[in-house]
Parts: C-alpha cells; sequence; structure tokens
C-alpha cells in the first residue's frame, strides 16, 4: 500500500506546481537579438569586464556571481567581484552599473582593493550587491543598493561588523531579502568543520561554529539578525543554499551542513528535515519544495516540510530550478543539465555546448518564464520545443524597457563661426522634436462586487478598442489586471473557504427552482495579470473577470460587503500580502487573506507613467486590516488615506477614478486622484455623458459616467499630458565652448511636435588660434535626439591690432621752416638719455599709459559678457552642461586676462620709454624748443 500512497502524493504534489496561482507561459520562447542557441539552451554572451586601476582582482575576467530578477526575468546581473554588468534586455545589451573604486568614497565607505563583492540580488530593478571586505578572521560584510535612478549606496545599518557574507536572496514581495554570512572565512561550507573563526562576531564566539542569517523589509535600507548562533538545528558553519518560498516571504528553505533546514518565520527558527547529505533544493510553489540528496533520492512536501514523501532521483545534483506553469524541474549534476518529473522520476537530458557551472541553476516566475546557468564566460538560458500545431512568438527583447525616443533635428546642423582672438558671440539653433510616444503602464483595478456586471461586460466588450485607441496615440503600451473586492470588518467572521448557495426560483419556469450561484469565494485583492504586452493574454485575463459572490448569513453585519479598495492599492504596488484576522492575533506567518507576491510588475523606470484606473461604485470602506482615521467605528469607517497616498507617490503612481454612475463613490476616487496629481489638462476634459460631465482644468481624473466606459477611458488617457525636459549638453568640452542656453527646451509635451530655440556661447577669448570643432547635443529620456556641430575658427588679430607705441606730434613747422620727419632707428637701445632730454621723455610715457588701457578694457568687457550669461540668469546652474564647477573656470579665465592685462601695460610702458629716448638721441637740437601755436587752431 505504500507505493499507491505515495504515487497519489506526488500527483497531488504535481497538480499543485501546475496550479500554482503565479502568471507566466508554459513555454518559454527564444530570443530575438541573435543569440546562439545550442540544444535547448541558448548561450548569452557576459561582455568582458574592465580592470580598474589599483585593484588587483579586477584583471580576473571571470563570472563570480550573477542573478535573475524571478520576476523581471528580462533583467540580469554579473560579477567578476570587482564591478557589476546589468542587462534589462535578456541579456542581449549590457552595461557596467557598478566598479569597486580602490580609495573609500562617499558611495562605497571601504577600500576596493582588499574587497570583493561575493553575491548579487535584483529587487524589482533596484541592485543588490553582497560585500566582503578582508579576509579570514578581519572579513566584514557590506551590503551595496543601487537607487532608482539616484546611484549608489552603503546600506550596512543592522550588519555585523565581522563575518563572511556568502548568499544573498530576494523574496517575490519586492521589499524582502535575506543574507546569509558566516563566522568562518570562506562564507559557511557544507561541513561542520570550523576554520578561521571570527573571534569576537556578535551573537557567538569563537568556539560557537555557527552560520547567521540576515533581513531586509525595506528594500535593503537596513538589516536585521534573524539567526545567531546555536540557531541552526545540528550547528554547521553557514547556509550552502537558501531557497524563499515564491508567495510567501517568511517561508524558508536551506541547506547547512547537509541537512535540510526549513523556517516559517523568516529565519527567527528552524527546523531540520530526517535524513542528511542533502545538495540542492527548490521552492515549488506556495508551501511546496523539492529536494535532493547527493546520494540520489529526492525529497517532495505539499505542506512547507511537514511532512516529505520520496521518489528515486540521479545522484551528484548540486543545484536544482523550478518554474510556474510546468511540473518539471531543472536539475543541474556537476556540470550536466537536465530535467526531471518529480512524479514519475522521469529524466530528459537536455545538454548544453559546454557543461553548466555547479551549483549555478536558477528559475524565474516571468512571462515566458525559464531556467538560467552559468557556462563560462556566458549565461544559459533555456528555451521549450514548440509543439507542431502551435505558434509561440518569441519572447521580445527587453520586454518591459522603455523604447528609445524618436531623434529630432537641429537646425543649423553645422555651423562654421570665424572669430578674432578675444572675442565670442552666441549662436541661436531650433530643435524640430516629433512625437514621441509615451510609455505607459496602466493598470486596470476593477471592483467585482455583485453591482459591477455591466461595466465588467462592457470592459470585456471593448478593451481591444481601448488598447488600439492608445496604440494609435502613439502611446507605449504595458497593460495589467487586478480585482478588488470585500472582506469582513473587523470582529466579522472570515468567509468560509467553501459555500454552496441554496436553490433560487426559476424566472422561466413558475414554482420550479434552480441551482444556486457558484460560490467564488471573495478576496480583498487578486491578480488576474502582471504588467505586459496589450496582447491576447491580456484580453484572455479581461476575459476571466467575474463577479464575487458573497455567503448570505454568516455575519452580524449581514451582508459583510466591505470593499478593501485601499488594501488592493497598497498591494498591488507592494506584493506583501495580508494576513486574515485569526492569523494575525495567532501571530502565524501566513498570509491568505491576500497572497504576497501579486504586485503589478510596473517597469522600474522613471521615464513610464505609471497610471492605475480605479472602477468602483461603492464608498470606500474599511475591512481588516485597513487604517483607520481617529474616531472611526465599525458602523461608521473613516479609512485613512494618508499611508496610501504616501505609498503611491513613492512608487510614482497615479490613480484615475471612475464611479460606474454610482456618486457616492466619487470623493474617495477625488481624493486619490487628487492626491496623486492626476488632474485634468488645459482646457479639461469631457467625461461623456447625457448630460455630459466636463472637468475643468486642474479638477481630479474621476468621472461618474455610468455608461461607455470604454470610451471614457480613452478619452481620459488621451488628456494625459506627457512634459519632458530636453537636456542641452556637450558630450565633451573644448576651449571655445562658453555656455549653453536650454531653458526653452524645458517641460515640453513630448506627446506633440515641438520646435524649441536653444542658444550656445562660443568663445576664442583665451583661446590660441585654430580651428575647434565643437558638438552640442539634445538628450531626451537620456537618449540623444539631436546634434550640432560648431566649427569654430579663433584668428590672430591683424598686425597693429595689438597695442604700439605711438610717436607724439612734431608741433607744426613755423611758415618756411621745412618739416624734418624722425624715423626711430632699429639700433640696440641708447645708453641712457641726458638730463636735458628728461622734459621730452616724460610727455612720450604718458601718451602710451593712456593708449593701453582701451585694449584692457575691450577684454575686461568681453569677460563680463561671458560672466552675465553665466551668473545672471540666461544659463542656469542647474544645467547639466553649466555648473559651479564651470563659472569657477570663467572667473579663473578673467583673472588671467586681468593678469595678461598687467603684463601687457608693463611691457607697453618699457617699449614706449625705450623708443622715447631712441628719439631724443636721433632728433636735432633745434627741434627741441618750445613752439606756441597760433591763436584760434585748436
Amino acid at each position: 500500500m505504500a507505493q499507491p500512497r505515495l504515487r497519489a502524493a506526488l500527483a497531488v504534489g504535481v497538480v499543485l506546481v501546475i496550479s500554482t496561482p503565479l502568471l507566466a507561459q508554459a513555454i518559454a520562447p527564444h530570443l530575438t537579438c541573435g543569440v546562439t542557441q545550442s540544444g535547448r539552451w541558448e548561450r548569452i554572451p557576459v561582455p568582458n569586464f574592465q580592470s580598474i586601476d589599483g585593484i588587483a582582482a579586477s584583471d580576473q575576467d571571470v563570472i563570480a556571481a550573477y542573478t535573475v530578477d524571478k520576476d523581471q526575468a528580462q533583467d540580469l546581473a554579473a560579477t567578476n567581484g570587482s564591478s557589476i554588468t546589468l542587462t534589462h534586455s535578456n541579456g542581449c545589451a549590457w552595461a557596467t552599473a557598478f566598479a569597486l573604486s580602490a580609495a573609500p568614497t562617499a558611495t562605497q565607505p571601504f577600500s576596493g582593493a582588499t574587497a570583493s563583492i561575493v553575491s548579487l540580488g535584483l529587487l524589482r530593478g533596484r541592485v543588490l550587491a553582497a560585500v566582503q571586505e578582508g579576509s579570514g578572521p578581519a572579513s566584514r560584510p557590506h551590503v551595496l543598493v543601487s537607487g532608482r535612478g539616484s546611484g549608489w549606496a552603503a546600506s550596512d545599518t543592522g550588519l555585523p561588523v565581522q563575518g563572511a557574507p556568502r548568499l544573498l536572496r530576494v523574496a517575490g514581495d519586492g521589499q524582502t531579502a535575506y543574507l546569509t554570512i558566516s563566522p568562518t572565512a570562506n562564507g559557511g561550507s557544507d561541513s561542520s568543520v570550523t576554520d578561521a573563526i571570527a573571534p569576537t562576531l556578535p551573537g557567538g564566539g569563537s568556539a560557537a561554529p555557527t552560520g547567521f542569517l540576515y533581513r531586509t523589509t525595506d528594500g535593503g535600507a537596513s538589516w536585521s539578525l534573524r539567526t545567531g548562533a546555536a540557531e541552526l538545528p545540528g550547528g554547521g558553519t553557514g547556509f550552502s543554499q537558501l531557497e524563499i518560498d515564491p508567495s510567501d516571504a517568511d517561508r524558508l528553505y536551506g541547506i547547512v551542513g547537509g541537512r535540510l533546514l526549513m523556517s516559517r518565520d523568516g529565519g527567527g527558527s528552524f527546523s531540520a528535515a530526517a535524513g542528511s547529505g542533502f545538495s540542492a533544493v527548490t521552492a515549488l510553489g506556495p508551501a511546496a519544495v523539492v529536494a535532493f540528496t547527493s546520494g540520489g533520492v529526492g525529497r517532495y512536501s505539499a505542506d512547507g516540510g511537514t511532512t516529505f514523501s520520496s521518489f528515486p532521483a540521479p545522484a551528484g545534483i548540486t543545484s536544482a530550478a523550478s518554474r510556474p506553469g510546468s511540473s518539471a524541474v531543472a536539475i543541474e549534476r556537476n556540470g550536466a543539465l537536465q530535467l526531471l518529473e518529480p512524479g514519475s522520476g522521469q529524466v530528459l537530458d537536455v545538454p548544453a555546448a559546454s557543461p553548466a557551472r555547479p551549483g549555478s541553476l536558477l528559475g524565474d516566475r516571468a512571462i515566458g518564464a525559464s531556467f538560467h546557468a552559468v557556462s563560462g564566460h556566458e549565461v544559459l538560458r533555456y528555451v521549450d520545443p514548440v509543439p507542431p500545431d502551435e505558434t509561440v512568438p518569441p519572447l521580445a527583447v527587453g520586454d518591459l524597457t522603455v523604447p528609445p525616443p524618436i531623434p529630432g533635428l537641429i537646425t543649423p546642423g553645422v555651423r562654421n563661426i570665424s572669430l578674432p582672438v578675444g572675442t565670442s558671440e552666441l549662436e541661436d539653433f531650433t530643435l524640430d522634436l516629433p512625437k514621441n510616444p509615451t510609455p505607459l503602464d496602466l493598470f486596470f483595478l476593477v471592483d467585482v462586487s455583485s453591482s459591477m456586471g455591466d461595466y465588467i461586460a462592457d470592459l470585456q466588450k471593448n478593451v481591444t478598442a481601448i488598447v488600439a485607441k492608445l496604440t494609435a496615440a502613439r502611446v507605449n503600451l504595458k497593460v495589467g489586471l487586478g480585482t478588488l473586492g470585500t472582506g469582513p470588518a473587523p470582529g466579522e467572521r472570515p468567509y468560509p473557504p467553501g459555500y454552496v448557495y441554496p436553490p433560487q426560483p426559476d424566472p422561466d419556469h413558475p414554482g420550479q427552482t434552480m441551482p444556486g450561484p457558484t460560490y467564488k469565494q471573495p478576496r480583498l485583492y487578486e491578480l488576474l495579470r502582471r504588467i505586459g504586452d496589450s496582447n491576447q493574454g491580456f484580453q484572455d485575463a479581461v476575459a476571466r473577470l467575474k463577479l464575487e459572490t458573497t455567503p448570505v448569513g454568516t455575519s452580524a453585519k449581514g451582508s459583510q460587503n466591505h470593499e478593501g479598495q485601499l488594501i488592493a492599492l497598497e498591494q498591488l504596488l507592494t506584493g506583501s500580502g495580508v494576513q486574515t484576522q485569526d492569523e494575525a492575533a495567532a501571530k502565524l506567518p501566513r498570509k491568505t487573506a491576500v497572497v504576497a507576491g501579486q504586485q503589478a510588475g510596473f517597469r522600474d523606470n522613471p521615464d513610464v507613467r505609471k497610471v492605475v484606473i480605479v472602477a468602483t461604485n461603492e464608498k470606500f470602506d474599511a475591512p481588516f486590516p485597513t487604517r483607520t482615521e481617529p474616531g472611526s467605528t465599525v458602523e461608521d469607517p473613516k479609512p485613512d488615506f494618508a499611508p496610501t497616498l504616501a505609498m503611491l507617490n513613492a512608487h510614482r503612481t497615479q490613480v484615475i477614478g471612475l464611479t460606474a454612475g454610482a456618486i457616492e463613490a466619487q470623493p474617495d476616487l477625488q481624493k486619490l486622484a487628487g492626491g496623486t496629481r492626476t488632474l485634468a489638462p488645459v482646457g479639461g476634459v469631457s467625461c461623456g455623458g447625457d448630460p455630459p460631465q466636463e472637468l475643468a482644468a486642474g479638477d481630479p481624473l474621476v468621472c461618474n459616467n455610468g455608461e461607455s466606459f470604454s470610451d471614457v477611458i480613452s478619452r481620459l488617457l488621451a488628456s494625459l499630458v506627457d512634459r519632458q525636459d530636453v537636456q542641452l549638453s556637450a558630450p565633451s568640452r573644448t576651449p571655445v565652448l562658453g555656455a549653453l542656453d536650454g531653458h526653452a527646451l524645458l517641460g515640453l509635451n513630448v506627446k506633440q511636435t515641438n520646435q524649441a530655440h536653444f542658444q550656445v556661447r562660443v568663445t576664442c577669448v583665451d583661446v590660441r588660434p585654430g580651428t575647434y570643432q565643437q558638438h552640442v547635443q539634445t538628450v531626451l529620456r537620456r537618449t540623444v535626439v539631436g546634434q550640432a556641430t560648431l566649427n569654430v575658427t579663433c584668428v590672430q588679430a591683424a598686425v597693429g591690432a595689438l597695442p604700439r607705441p605711438v610717436p607724439a606730434l612734431d608741433p607744426p613747422a613755423p611758415p618756411g621752416q621745412p618739416v624734418v620727419n624722425v624715423v626711430a632707428p632699429v639700433a640696440p637701445p641708447p645708453p641712457a638719455a641726458q638730463p636735458q632730454a628728461q622734459p621730452q621723455v616724460q610727455p612720450q610715457v604718458q601718451a602710451q599709459v593712456q593708449l593701453q588701457p582701451l585694449t584692457a578694457g575691450a577684454v575686461q568687457e568681453q569677460q563680463e559678457l561671458q560672466l552675465a550669461l553665466a551668473m545672471n540668469g540666461v544659463v542656469s546652474d542647474q544645467e547639466p552642461a553649466f555648473s559651479g564647477g564651470q563659472q569657477l573656470a570663467m572667473v579663473d579665465r578673467r583673472r588671467r586676462d586681468e593678469v595678461q592685462a598687467a603684463g601687457l601695460l608693463a611691457f607697453a610702458m618699457t617699449v614706449c620709454a625705450g623708443l622715447g629716448l631712441a628719439r631724443l638721441r636721433t632728433a636735432p637740437r633745434t627741434r627741441v624748443r618750445s613752439v606756441t601755436a597760433p591763436r584760434g587752431r585748436f
């Protein structure tokens, strides 16, 4: 009887795996970027890691660690221990995201020369990097976290000052991650042998060979100790593997010293499975796990490790991975790749061109879920065979990335300029920018209470038209779908998992009855489809929309129709999950009121506009555990909007409201729309209806129209204005670039064509004669959309333009007296002048001193013009192409010119004095006389 029971248990397990409520295609299609394929695996090259000055380890061009975002599998990251390269396009294009610095910095408060990146995690677009500083007993853990477009930062709060980090693992809620730290130098091992114990590791001592586990629940901002010394059953030096339940961030599975450990409270405590010699583990779905021993035994549990069933498996498995939508588990046996069916034990070889690295196998939960592994300097990606009767489109490269904007044209594209040295001028340009696609992530949050039938029917009928209108409006659209439902208020009994409605009167046959409606347990929030392409998959999700059914007479309050609008909004952002009242009271880790991991999956890109359309026809209610304002009661709840609005704004998510004709929902929806600055544009917008509802400019985008919902949605979305700043910059600076004025490029509505002007000041002040080529660019969403070239020739001033000594004019000769022209000799300067010549020398010097300030004034005027451009508002100090450093450079240039002008003045005075003396030596004495001008001449 044991064998039939085993088969039955395994069959149930396989059904659980297949029915896991995580959205993914059962088939992983191939990529479209031309990567090579060997057998079932695509070979995705990882670019060479660049060496870093001062860090010897950076010369090792190997993949030391890598990771895949399990919910957004187009995001991968890899490291050689010194730098991190990142892709948002399934590995089709890579870019360096971070590199250690040899010296400590504000971002990296330790020396990169003695540190190494040992593990990576991807958390909704952010990268977490575990770093080991030092070696041996002096090891110290650090975590670096990339911001949402704001650079990297150290995140060590709560971490110990000693220990070696090994594994960084990210949960599916988008906020939780775990880091294993060991008192041993190598971050823990599979044996219980102690080596290089850190003597003062917090929570343990030199005699405690115990692994440690730390957790963050705020996206990596801070960490807390979860597993201290002597808290791992059987001891050990650390975790060799760690897995997180995809729907419960508190349920963990780990391997320590060959033992399989389970935790239900986020690592606060662990229990051990029977047996030893475990070498691989993977979480299948809610409370489902498969583990393998090195000797060739598979262990399956459907209850989180409380009970296990065994099945035959190949020996030597060093890593395993699972994915939703498929019962097969991928296994890696010392580099060999296979697929295994836990129910039958059947093994299918799926070899790659080269062996995989032991322990590198990973699975994901994204659309088109697949398996990944590392082989040499490549990432392997599994591709499913396509059945003969099916057509599977290839996976679009960068499915959730933002397409580049359409470039424009700068007029003139090339300008040739000639300027005398010491001058500058402003040049005018015009940018013609065409309409650009607006990246838009649109999530429909639909109330499925019993009174929303007409809205749902209209949406199901016209969803294709909505998408087509948005696409025609050049909107780069990704769409998702979820439902908001009802839940019990505090003190009310929970909904039963199953319910049979009594027979109902049959309206077509008087006196007869028919079966009651099919019971669908109400849920506060459910995800039907993550953000993705507006394809058939989205239409299928809309077709699955069904009204909920509420049990009759199960509550002292009656219908229990308490809608959880605020809870649903928070869950689509975080996916953190919600407990029932009983679970919270018992302090259980389970979250069944709303299962964790159901976030909408918005693209984590600052260029994407994120909009939630909330369609509900009820005033907002407060089912457990909605936060309420002071004075709120169960009979008269007052939901607290502030935390939800803060969360929406932190995620840059706007809300559009549709009341489905129920005016009582309008004030609450207006709070959401107004609080997220989702307002009608200049000129207003019409909601339609009879009589039509008109929203004035600045009104919250909430329509109270009970008909033609698809037309209303299209009008509201079309009314959104996409204002973007087009930056004016110079990719490289040459001496002739003075300053940039791009104020007219700011705040352009890129959903329409634009013609904007900007100016560039070119200068030949303090520039050597010659021709210089300067490029200027206009940049939209970090993409160059226009470029102009300025060829500036600085020309040396003509001979005579520089100050030269000017001889004094001879007084007019008396009548009959010939005028003798005196020419200064070319000979060397004469000896000192005779005393009687002094009166003649003084006027010569004075005349020259009065001429020089004219040239110095011209230089000063030029510099003042340049400084005025920078400092008096023509160019803002916020412009990326103009900074305080540039202002200082201009001031320095002015100071240099002042010194230069003073030098020229001294030189001129010396030359004039010499020429005056020469003139004195060569002039006839008869000309040295006083002449009285005739009256009336001057």
